[in-house]
């Protein structure tokens, strides 16, 4: 049993024990077969580049570039990676990876969320299809991703299929974050999502039971989630 310290006591003198250098031997294998699949290439390199800290940044958005890479963007990501590398301050690339929320709006009442807690500070509301439109226009030729949602629940905004549509007819992978308390919406309306082409959903669920899963999903229904997901 450890006890205390008394006051006035001295701590015990740190002794340091060098490290030992173990030996770490790195071999090179070439694949089995060369990839031929869109699904061959993900697994790939999901195997490839899974294995490397360095490499998991890229290894993230590998399935997005392999549906929207195009020359120009690849030209303009190449541009930012080499910036990023010699640790440039001035750049000329674009971002490719855009976070644009979609509504400041949220059904639940989450206590460590500031629009669920009503302390947002800014007007809140929904982007509608036609100012996400000109957005669009504008980040079109180097976008690989738009990541929906931030300060609130996106599919609460009514255009919300007409904008993942939008950003799909431009070549532009999308993402989304949500509770997935879907305030009256039926089974059309999930049917429609999927059918929207959304690449990227994440589903918030802080507990497996109702008991654990209100505490912080204030206002949510486990049972009603688990439903849309099915």
């Amino acid at each position: 049993m450890v006890q205390p310290a008394q006051h006035g006591d001295k701590a015990p003198p740190y002794t340091h024990e060098p490290m030992q250098r173990v030996p770490v031997q790195v071999t090179s294998q070439a694949p089995a077969s060369v990839p031929s699949t869109r699904s061959d290439w993900s697994r790939f390199a999901r195997r490839i580049f899974g294995r490397h800290t360095a490499y998991n940044r890229l290894a993230r958005h590998l399935d997005l570039l392999l549906r929207y890479g195009r020359p120009r963007k690849l030209l303009n990501i190449a541009r930012a990676e080499i910036a990023r590398l010699r640790g440039n301050i001035e750049v000329a690339s674009f971002p490719f990876n855009y976070t644009i929320d979609i509504g400041n709006v949220c059904n639940l009442r989450c206590p460590l969320c500031p629009t669920g807690t009503n302390d947002l500070q800014r007007p809140q509301g929904f982007m509608r299809l036609a100012e996400f439109e000109t957005i669009l226009e504008k980040i079109k030729p180097y976008a690989i991703e738009v990541v929906m949602h931030n300060w609130g629940e996106p599919f609460l905004n009514p255009d919300f299929v007409e904008i993942v549509r939008a950003a799909k007819r431009e070549g532009i992978g999308t993402a989304v974050s949500s509770n997935l308390n879907l305030v009256h919406r039926g089974q059309d309306y999930l049917h429609r999502v999927v059918d929207s082409g959304l690449d990227n959903l994440v589903v918030s669920i802080d507990g497996v039971t109702q008991d654990v899963y209100h505490h912080y999903r204030r206002g949510g229904d486990l049972a009603h989630v688990l439903d849309n997901l099915r």
